[in-house]
C-alpha cells in the first residue's frame, strides 16, 4: 500500500497479516514504513490493529470536517 503524504519524498507502508510458528499463536498485523534511508517496523495484535483502524477513521473524518 503506497501512502500519499503530499510531500515530494516517497513513503511506502507495507501491511501484512503474519502467523507465528506455534499452533496456538494468534495472527498478528505487521506494519513496515519505508521512507528515505530508514524503515520502521511495528507488530501488533489484531485487536490492537482494529483499534488503530477505528482511530484512523476518526482522524480522517475529522480532517474532512465530518463527525468526530
Amino acid at each position: 500500500m503506497h501512502v500519499d503524504t503530499n510531500r515530494p519524498e516517497a513513503s511506502v507502508v507495507d501491511v501484512a497479516l503474519i502467523q507465528g510458528l506455534h499452533p496456538l499463536a494468534e495472527p498478528m498485523v505487521s506494519l513496515t514504513s519505508i521512507g528515505g534511508p530508514a524503515a520502521e517496523h511495528i507488530v501488533m495484535s489484531t485487536s490492537q490493529a482494529r483499534v488503530l483502524t477505528y482511530k484512523v477513521r476518526q482522524l480522517l473524518d475529522g480532517a474532512k470536517g465530518g463527525a468526530r
